[in-house]
């Protein structure tokens, strides 16, 4: 019967091919024949016109109507394996367009699998319906899988469960990935569940790498008394990277002696051996310092890390950067070193420095967030006011951190100056905020320069401030070695305006402008063009706004390379990002010399805006590179001047009055500095002061208000020293008092009473010597 039915279809194939062959020359024929037109090889259609048969699984598809998410996903993946993309995109369409719970999306998910939704997603034929259809599918299998609640009652049926059941409840915590560790190790932290820990550990075993540093995590920060759990999976787990922090629970005298056993125990199955304590000791030590300089994984800028809350008595899952996870351990297990050899004085202070480093990055970042916050008068609080809140705020926990190694003045002197030496600006900034809380002038007392003027020349702009600052409170009258290293500092942090700036140093002018223009187009304020290498290291370090210079691989004067690594000596310009760019021809050299300058990467000539923005983002975003906000270089500038408006009246040796007026002169362009700098010139009175104070009075383009302030600073000048303007600067101002005879009543009024102040010295000469002829 079977045979039979095969040459059937056999047959009608074999008489629908013949049906195709005769029909092809009779075509021919018609269209050949003498006496009638030929017919148009390419018809217009018509309503007459007969559509193309449809494939007859195409029709049946049709046929059947999908009417429900599931039987219209189905059709959608059948239509592309049919290669009717067309017919898929509706079908996705009115998916997508229908009502989609998440139960719906689940189920969708576990008959489908993944694969279809990735496809729909990849492919450009449907979008935008293919890869919203995955979106929503995927999200809602995340929030199902990562669900607290459904997450909490595998564990327990894991734990509870007599028979094989418990083995489907594994297979869901695996799939569930990262967030199942929680409340996974917490059944690790009860030690009643014993029993059910290998099943914990088998899940656990299949969530590498994130449970291994969960644990690892948890070792720093559990309780001592919960700690066996975590000692037991650590070992089943053969996680031989936490063997330097069970050293440290296995040699704490305050854990119990079951805690240590279990400690010493899962050391000997994973090294062979329990080191003695001087050896303990020494693999702390290598860990702390290999882990505080280890650098950031590539994509691993922020992980997730298990913590124990002693408030609530719970595992917390916190995000956290790597910089500061990092430095956390690191002074946990030097910190854990030292308890162990505590009459060894280099492993108190690196104990010390490296709790420093661990609270001072932890408070610098929170620092980070607070500049962008308004207060609760709706503006951002100034810098000064987040430094003091911020440095109380690190003084009580260092003191709180360090209380066991009681610090004083000079220890505190001498953990800086090794923060300052070994890169660590965070700690370094921690132990300025604890000098500058104790308010003792003493920490300058130094027959060397004093660790804190050193920190005012180091290469991270805010500790620069921070160390300013902390040095201008214990001392003002700068009676300390360095104190010129000071002043330098802060008239470089004076000039500031908030804008952004930027140097291009090239040989050729044309590219020169070529570059300026793309800066400014893209928000530059400011570009300065130099064409020398000595030109760029003359400038770039008194621009403290610049941030970004570019320069050309063709530079000389020095050579680039020399050029470079000056530049990078500066603590100015350190860490300002830096484009070396360069012709195809140079692009090898270029390549050479940027591979050993810090913050700078080497790339082709910039041909337009757009590319020169996206090359300054990358560098940018370089380890080190300074990123100081606008608004916070404006905020700085405005605490120099006010700085140097005490200072202005008696100028410490190493600042000149000439300095003074130009920096002063300069904030009359900055917006918002404009009051302090004409405190600053009427304090000073110099003729040149003077004559800045007339000009800034007779600005058209000011507003009134401080054109009046602007008078008053004349006023006080004049009083101070009496009248230094030249002949020809008071005969230019009669000429403007006369030329306003048309203006606003306030301004002409405004432009006579600077006249009275020049008058009224001589009136009173004039008075005098009638008085007394």
């Amino acid at each position: 019967m079977g045979e039979h039915r095969r040459l059937q279809r056999v047959a009608i194939i074999v008489a629908m091919t013949a049906v195709c062959l005769l029909a092809l020359p009779l075509h021919g024929a018609r269209a050949e024949a003498p006496g009638r037109p030929v017919a148009n090889p390419n018809p217009a259609p018509t309503d007459e016109q007969v559509a193309p048969p449809e494939d007859p699984a195409v029709a049946t598809i049709l046929a059947a109507n999908p009417l429900t998410p599931r039987e219209r996903v189905r059709a959608a993946i059948v239509l592309l394996k049919l290669g009717r993309v067309d017919l898929a995109k509706q079908m996705l369409q009115k998916v997508v367009s229908s009502p989609l719970d998440p139960v719906t999306l689940n189920a969708l998910h576990q008959e489908f699998g993944s694969a279809p939704f990735f496809e729909f997603a990849s492919r450009p034929d449907l979008a935008p319906e293919g890869g919203q259809l995955a979106q929503l599918v995927f999200d809602a299998v995340r929030q199902f899988r990562t669900d607290p609640s459904r997450l909490q009652s595998l564990v327990d049926q894991l734990c509870q469960e007599t028979g094989e059941g418990w083995v489907q409840a594994v297979r869901e915590l695996i799939e569930a990935g990262t967030p199942a560790t929680v409340p996974l190790i917490t059944v690790l932290l009860d030690p009643a569940r014993l029993s059910v820990w290998p099943r914990v550990e088998t899940v656990l075993a299949r969530l590498r790498p994130d449970s291994e540093e969960a644990l690892i995590s948890l070792l720093l920060s559990v309780p001592e008394e919960k700690k066996m759990g975590l000692i037991h999976a650590v070992t089943a787990l053969q996680i031989k990277s936490a063997v330097p922090y069970l050293l440290a629970t296995a040699t704490c005298q305050k854990c119990s002696l079951e805690v240590r056993g279990a400690a010493r125990a899962a050391v000997e199955a994973l090294v062979g051996v329990m080191p003695s304590a001087r050896d303990s000791v020494r693999l702390m030590i290598r860990e702390a310092e290999a882990v505080v300089k280890s650098p950031v994984p590539l994509g691993r800028e922020v992980v997730s890390v298990l913590q124990w809350d002693a408030a609530t008595g719970t595992v917390v899952l916190r995000q956290m950067t790597y910089e500061l996870w990092r430095r956390e351990r690191s002074a946990y297990l030097a910190e854990a070193a030292y308890a162990l050899s505590q009459d060894d004085p280099q492993l108190r202070d690196l104990a010390a420095v490296l709790n420093l480093e661990k609270l001072g990055f932890g408070h610098r970042e929170e620092w980070t967030q607070k500049t962008a916050q308004p207060g609760q008068d709706g503006h951002a609080p100034t810098e000064s006011a987040r430094a003091a809140d911020d440095f109380a705020a690190v003084h009580q926990e260092v003191d709180r951190a360090l209380a066991a190694l009681k610090p004083t003045l000079d220890d505190m002197n001498r953990w800086l100056d090794r923060c300052l030496d070994q890169g660590w600006n965070a700690g370094a900034w921690a132990a300025i905020a604890w000098l500058a809380e104790e308010k003792n002038p003493a920490a300058l007392q130094s027959g060397a320069v004093p660790p804190l003027v050193k920190a005012a020349r180091a290469a991270d702009r805010s500790l620069r401030f921070a160390a300013l600052r902390t040095v201008l409170e214990l001392a003002p009258g700068g009676a300390f070695r360095g104190s010129s290293y000071l002043w330098q500092e802060l008239m470089f942090f004076a000039r500031g305006t908030g804008r952004r700036e930027a140097v291009v140093a090239t040989p050729s002018p044309a590219e020169g402008a070529q570059l300026a223009a793309y800066l400014k187009t893209i928000g530059f304020s400011r570009v300065v063009v130099v064409a020398t290498g000595g030109d760029l290291l003359r400038v770039a370090p008194e621009m403290p706004d610049c941030e970004v210079i570019l320069a050309s691989a063709a530079i000389q004067n020095p050579p680039v390379d020399l050029t470079l690594q000056r530049l990078r000596s500066d603590p100015h310009t350190m860490q300002i990002p830096l484009l070396l760019y360069a012709e195809s021809e140079w692009l090898p050299r270029a390549d050479h010399v940027a591979q050993t300058i810090p913050v700078s990467i080497s790339v082709a000539t910039p041909q337009s805006p757009e590319d020169l923005a996206g090359l300054i983002a990358r560098v940018g975003s370089l380890p080190g590179a300074d990123r100081t906000p606008a608004a916070q270089r404006l905020e700085q500038a405005r605490q120099a001047l006010n700085w140097l408006l005490v200072l202005c009246e008696s100028p410490p040796q190493g600042v000149s009055i000439v300095d003074l007026e130009q920096i002063a002169t300069a904030a009359l362009d900055t917006p918002g500095q404009e009051t302090l700098a004409i405190e600053i010139l009427a304090r000073l009175a110099t003729p040149a002061a003077q004559t800045q104070l007339v000009e800034a009075a007779s600005r058209d383009n000011w507003p009134l208000e401080l054109r009046v302030k602007a008078l008053g600073g004349f006023r006080e000048a004049v009083e101070k020293r009496g009248v230094q303007l030249t002949t020809q600067q008071i005969l230019r101002q009669y000429e403007r008092y006369n030329q306003s005879a048309h203006r606003d009543p306030a301004v002409q009024k405004l432009l006579g009473l600077i006249l009275d102040c020049i008058e009224t010295p001589a009136r009173l000469r004039e008075t005098r010597a009638a008085l007394n002829p």
